[in-house]
This record gives C-alpha cells, structure tokens and sequence, in this order.
C-alpha cells in the first residue's frame, strides 16, 4: 500500500470517530457519518444546508422541521444582496431509499414570542405516530432543522430516551436540545 492508500484510508477512518464521554471517561464512538454528523444508534440529525447532499444507501425515513413562517421578503432581500441563494421555504431532499417524511413547522424558542411559534402537543403527537410506523421499518433516521443543534435534536433525544436509551445522553454532549421541545415530544412518547 502506497504514502496515498494509506493516507485516504485513515482520513477515512477518522471521519468515522466521534469522541463521547461514558461513565466519567472518554470513549471514541465509530459510527457512519453524513455531512460530518455521526449517526448516533441509528439517527442522524442535520443542518439544513447539509440536505441537498444527503444520500443514504439504506432505508431512511426524515421529520423535517421549518420554521413556523416562511421567511419574509426582507429575509429572501437580505440573501439575495448577499450573493446567496434561499433553498425556498420547503428544502430540497433526496427521496432515494426513502421511505417516509413528516415535516412539522414550529420556532427554536423556550418562551412565547411574539410571532412565534412553540411546539404543541398535536405536533408532537405527529412526531410520535411517525416513529411508531416507521422505526422498526427503516435503517436511519435523519431529523433535520435550520441549524441541526437545538429542535432536530431535542427531537432526536427524546425518540432516543424510547427507542434507544443507550444512546440518548450522547445528544446533549454533541448538541445542544431545546428543552420545551425534548419534553414536550417526550411526553407524547410516554403517553
């Protein structure tokens, strides 16, 4: 094996690696990665920006989360001056292997706002029967928001705390979940 060879096939392997902690001590965690987001037992959370990329293989189903508004004219203005494009309210996702997509629109908000939006309960009753049809018959599960840190993964968490508990604790050293929606989704789940 040539300088090359060897070279791709560790960056390919570090690519893999995802440092956690577990009881008190640092563990590597070797997982399948997309956009540079591990999957985390068997769920991926993203980015917006990382959709148009997303390609899986095996069996996926996706909860797509938007904004309770789409943006304003001002927002898209803002964009266009800054030489980028807005993906449009709805974002672009492969629907090669894809079994299913739920999209449910609230804010990343902890208290009520003016024009925003929390999560209510029927939306996360929507979450609920979604995994409950499709957990045992997809491969992954990608749960995407604006960011991929706050909505998507206090989501993930908590269908995490039901399906997978190994894994669930791994989001809040990786991410940061908004706590109404991780309650909120969990308590529909216990329901």
């Amino acid at each position: 094996m040539d300088d090359m060879e060897l070279w791709s096939q560790m960056t390919e392997q570090s690519k893999r690696k995802t440092i956690i902690i577990e009881e008190g001590q640092q563990k590597v965690m070797d997982s399948d990665n997309y956009s540079g987001r591990p999957v985390i037992g068997k769920i991926v959370v993203l980015p917006r920006s990382a959709l148009e990329k997303f390609e899986c293989d095996k069996t996926w189903a996706c909860i797509s989360i938007l904004d309770s508004q789409p943006p304003s004219e001002n927002v898209l203005k803002a964009f266009r001056e800054a030489g980028k494009t807005y993906v449009g309210d709805m974002p672009k996702i492969s629907d090669a292997n894809r079994e299913a997509l739920l999209t449910v629109r609230f804010d990343d908000i902890e208290f009520e706002r003016p024009g925003k939006k929390q999560i209510d309960a029927e939306q996360a009753n929507e979450i609920v029967r979604f995994v409950d049809e499709f957990w045992n018959e997809v491969d992954l599960l990608m749960v995407h928001c604006t960011a991929g840190i706050s909505r998507s993964t206090a989501v993930a968490k908590a269908i995490s705390d039901k399906y997978q508990p190994e894994w669930s604790g791994i989001f809040d050293q990786l991410y940061q979940p908004n706590t109404i929606v991780h309650n909120v989704v969990r308590k529909a789940l216990n329901e």
